[in-house]
């Protein structure tokens, strides 16, 4: 099977569109504006394998960037790409700083909080104890009437 896309100004193809191709054998492309830059790498990995098959494609001249200008993107190295790889890490790190920054915000709240649960804890512990103190004062003047002590032990000490 044979695919012709010369002449059509395109710039730029995704290598998704041309994988469930699997019988494509030439692959015509001359004739197109190509701007060989990241947006393009997948896309010559994907042209790279075809070759590798046995299938063919024509020349893709680059219009950019400049350097590459008028230059078969088949015969460029692909280490000319490296830099996008440096350019998906940059971006990938602001991505992984920001993970950073919700992390410590999110540990942030969750340490204020438990720091809040213990003073009310600790408030509520304290207010409790004060309330027992204060209840112990008043229970023996409740029980006045026939004297100190429980009545059972009375009783234990006059049987023996």
């Amino acid at each position: 099977m044979w695919l012709s896309l010369a002449n059509n100004r395109l710039h730029a193809l995704e290598r998704a569109t041309f994988e469930p191709l699997a019988s494509l054998q030439s692959l015509q492309l001359g004739g197109n504006p190509w701007e060989c830059d990241c947006n393009l790498r997948d896309f010559k990995h994907w042209i790279e394998w075809l070759l590798y098959r046995g299938g063919k494609v024509d020349a893709m001249d680059c219009t950019l960037p400049k350097d590459l200008r008028g230059r078969d993107i088949r015969s460029v190295p692909m280490e000319m790409f490296n830099y996008c790889l440096q350019l998906e890490d940059e971006n990938g790190s602001v991505r992984a700083i920001g993970t950073v920054i919700i992390a410590g915000v999110v540990c942030g709240i969750v340490c204020i909080m438990m720091v809040v649960a213990a003073a009310y804890g600790c408030i509520y512990a304290s207010l409790m104890a004060k309330y027992q103190r204060e209840l112990k004062k008043r229970q023996p003047l409740m029980g006045d009437g026939d004297g100190d002590g429980d009545p059972e032990e009375k009783q234990i000490s006059s049987v023996a």
